[in-house]
Order: C-alpha cells, then sequence, then structure tokens
C-alpha cells in the first residue's frame, strides 16, 4: 500500500471528515501533526490529488476511496516517501475503483475502439483531474518507433 494514500487515510480519519479545506489539511500535517513543513504539506495534497486519492472542490478536498480499508500501524507517521512514489495510472485506478468502472464506460461507447490507458485518462478527466502530463507521456510512448498499438 501506498505512503501517500496511508498519510490521507490517517489525516481524514483524525479530522474525521470525508472532506476538508486544502488549508485545513496542509496545517494538520505541518503544524497539527508536525510531519511535514508548510511547503512539503502543499506538495502532498496536489499528490494526492493527482493520484487520485483526493478531488479537489474549490478550494476543498474530498477523498476519493474508503479510509476504512487502509491499514495504519500503530504509531504511524508520515515520511517523505510520501512525496517521492511515483504516480502512475494503476495508483489512480486502485484509489478510486470507479474510476475504472468509468473508463470501461467510455471503451463501450467507442465500440473497443479506445485504448484502455487513454479511456483511463478520459475518465480522469472526467472527474476533474488535470491529466495533460500523463497524455503526453501516453502520446510520446506511442510515436516511438517500433511501437505497435
Amino acid at each position: 500500500m501506498s505512503e501517500l494514500r496511508r498519510v490521507v487515510a490517517f489525516a481524514f480519519r483524525r479530522k474525521g471528515k470525508e472532506a476538508m479545506p486544502r488549508n485545513e489539511f496542509k496545517y494538520l500535517l505541518s503544524l497539527d501533526l508536525n510531519w511535514y513543513p508548510p511547503q512539503q504539506a502543499a506538495q502532498l495534497a496536489e499528490r494526492a490529488v493527482q493520484a487520485g486519492l483526493l478531488t479537489q472542490e474549490g478550494e476543498e478536498l474530498r477523498l476519493a476511496f474508503d479510509t476504512g480499508q487502509v491499514e495504519l500501524p500503530m504509531g504511524f507517521r508520515g515520511s517523505e516517501a510520501a512525496l517521492r512514489e511515483p504516480l502512475d495510472a494503476a495508483q489512480r485506478t486502485e484509489a478510486d475503483p470507479l474510476l475504472q468502472e468509468r473508463a470501461q464506460a467510455w471503451r463501450a461507447m467507442a465500440k473497443g475502439l479506445l485504448a484502455e490507458d487513454a479511456a483511463l485518462l478520459l475518465a480522469a478527466r472526467e472527474r476533474g483531474r488535470d491529466v495533460r502530463a500523463e497524455a503526453q507521456r501516453l502520446l510520446e510512448q506511442r510515436m516511438r518507433p517500433g511501437h505497435s498499438p
């Protein structure tokens, strides 16, 4: 299980909320828990949104997964590993089970002509995520000589 997922689960369980303002999340991680400096806490919030663990509605961050499914060891403390984890489509799908379902719906609408990874990007974009960097990587990968569709 990802460190980022554990940190987010811990923070929201601690507050007993499904959503909280971005600043409250940042202050919880930096001032209340003293796990990260404020700038890193802000980066962690952004990474959690990019990973699909949180959705952003204005300045409010909302959980996109069930924190009850996350095991937190006794004495858990967030670490910098949460800021260094690679974010990939598999993590996003794990973090948001509805994403896979929505991607399948996109593929069905395209009658199977849409690649799975492209469908995941469409579903993520539909949920409000910025997928430009990942779409660019996917496009560059597909444009390489020798790549087969």
